[in-house]
């Protein structure tokens, strides 16, 4: 039982090359824009055959190319919202949604689209066209459309990115809603990283057309093995790394040693340390560096440090020197407000519970 993916697929420019598994059903695809994503959606729905590989889900072989077998778009029974939502401009919201189930009885479809209009809170629109509608009502329609057939699957390529943030978040809602009462299998393409935690359970990272990593949310997040996923997952300081004798590594980049309580991988080449995880101490201690601000960027809420370890920063105008390497700490507004005007250099601690060590 479970999703099966291994395929290879080469472009003019690209090569697909991916592999993961999950039994799990809840699954999110992370990775910049161009690294493969949408493509490994398009193979599994069908819309792309690959050259080489096989696509099982549960016990139902989609694709493997070794026994020539090349299931039709139209028996696959996979849901596709699209990112840009591919209504039937010329269709109404019923018609849309009804596509689905064209081979259906008559009695059937009239039933199940009005079940959908309900799921979609749409009750309403029913007669409407697609231009009548907003953002986040075609998106609805497109995941009505989607569900409708009761699909084994359901691919959602960056279904919110053509909605503003508070659409976005009332659409994440319900979505997450929706999905919590599909027993089919799900796969959420994204490159932003809050929307990958909040709505899929385990991970697949994308880098340049591969599939770099797979784990649980947690796992990808918190305990990333590669710079790739470490990178994707918001950690912004990253070093080459050297390790000595007796638990001792150099942050090379850094141009720093620290003690570590525990073995580092022998396949180790960087060490990573999240922003919101460095902490400004009183007093000199083990893994502890004088830092002095170089910039600063505000949110609403938090703020970036960007901080230069052992030295003043030199500066050339309003850019740093080339070789000059920054490291960033996340503070919160109110400790910004109460550190600002102190006198540095500043004692940034690095707390060896919180490395990431990575391949």
């Amino acid at each position: 039982m479970g999703l099966l993916v291994d395929i290879k697929k080469q472009l003019p420019g690209f090569n697909l090359d991916v592999s993961f598994h999950t039994d799990k059903y809840s699954l999110g695809f992370l990775g910049a824009s161009g690294s493969g994503k949408s493509l490994t959606l398009r193979c599994i729905a069908g819309l792309m055959t690959p050259d080489e590989g096989k696509i099982i889900i549960d016990d139902c072989v989609f694709f493997d190319s070794k026994k020539g077998i090349n299931v039709p778009i139209s028996e696959r029974k996979t849901g596709y919202v699209f990112q840009n939502y591919a209504l039937f401009k010329h269709m109404t919201v019923e018609g849309n949604i009804a596509f689905g189930l064209r081979n259906r009885d008559t009695k059937y479809k009239v039933q199940r689209t009005k079940e959908m209009l309900e799921l979609v809170r749409l009750e309403g629109y029913a007669k409407s066209l697609p231009h009548e509608l907003s953002g986040g009502q075609q998106q609805r329609v497109a995941l009505a459309r989607a569900l409708a057939f009761e699909p084994n699957i359901i691919l959602l390529d960056e279904p919110f990115s053509a909605l503003d943030s508070q659409l976005r978040n009332e659409m994440e809602y319900e979505l997450l809603a929706i999905l919590s009462n599909y027993q089919g299998a799900s796969i959420f393409v994204t490159h932003n990283i809050e929307e990958a935690y909040r709505i899929s359970k385990e991970i697949v990272i994308f880098k340049e057309g591969k599939t770099v990593e797979q784990g649980s949310r947690d796992k990808v997040f918190y305990k990333p093995e590669t710079h790739a996923a470490a990178v994707l997952t918001g950690c912004s300081n990253l070093s080459q790394i050297k390790i000595k004798a007796n638990n001792e590594v150099e942050a090379v980049n850094w141009k720093c040693r620290f003690k570590v309580n525990k073995d580092v991988p022998e396949n180790t080449a960087y060490v990573g340390m999240r922003p919101s995880h460095l902490r400004i101490v009183d007093k000199l201690m083990e893994n502890t560096y004088p830092a002095w601000l170089a910039g600063i960027k505000e949110s609403p809420y938090t703020v970036i440090l960007y901080l230069y370890l052992h030295e003043n920063p030199k500066m050339q105008g309003q850019k740093w020197i080339e070789g000059q390497q920054h490291i960033e700490m996340e503070v919160s507004r109110d400790l910004w407000k109460s550190i600002k005007d102190k006198e540095q250099p500043w004692l940034v601690h690095f707390n060896c519970a919180d490395f990431l060590f990575l391949g």
